[in-house]
């Protein structure tokens, strides 16, 4: 690909609880420094301009460790509060220790994003019965006028305005 055609390049990772925000994001540009075409950004907090604008966002807030799930569950709490608590309460009440689940039943959920993975998986089933995360967020209110004021949403939305040169309204 030809990237110099590009007006922009961001690239949004979760930073699962295995490595600090600065090492996911160095980690991650080692790597595309080794293919030499991209001009990566020298920190999380900026962006490179030599031929593309390049950044890179590391959720749930450019800060602290966490996945997508956490922003999705503070923006649970605000749009679907008893839906969120109910799927919360479900989760809570799971207990690997019985003797139905073996080792690889438990590999995902014992994760340290499991968990809240599991129950925004909870709520996706009631608001999109077999559907994806990804459906949901496109259908449902999960980012929505309501959700738009919260902290982490707010940060993902300055970075891809700054990222595409856009206004933040």
């Amino acid at each position: 690909m030809n990237i110099s055609k590009l007006l922009s390049i961001g690239i949004i990772l979760d930073c699962d609880y295995d490595k600090t925000v600065d090492e996911k994001f160095n980690l991650f540009m080692n790597k595309l420094r080794k293919l030499q075409s991209i001009d990566v950004p020298t920190s999380m907090h900026d962006f490179s301009q030599s031929i593309s604008k390049f950044g890179c966002y590391i959720l749930p807030d450019n800060q602290r460790k966490g996945t997508l799930e956490d922003i999705l569950l503070e923006c649970a709490k605000q749009v679907y509060p008893s839906l969120c608590t109910g799927a919360e309460q479900f989760i809570n009440e799971v207990n690997l220790n019985s003797d139905e689940f073996v080792t690889e039943d438990k590999k995902e959920f014992e994760k340290p994003a499991g968990r809240y993975k599991a129950i925004v998986g909870s709520i996706v089933n009631v608001l999109r019965p077999s559907k994806t995360i990804q459906v949901s967020l496109r259908e449902d209110r999960w980012i929505s006028e309501t959700t738009q004021n919260l902290p982490e949403i707010q940060a993902i939305r300055q970075f891809l305005a700054n990222l595409l040169n856009l206004s933040v309204e």
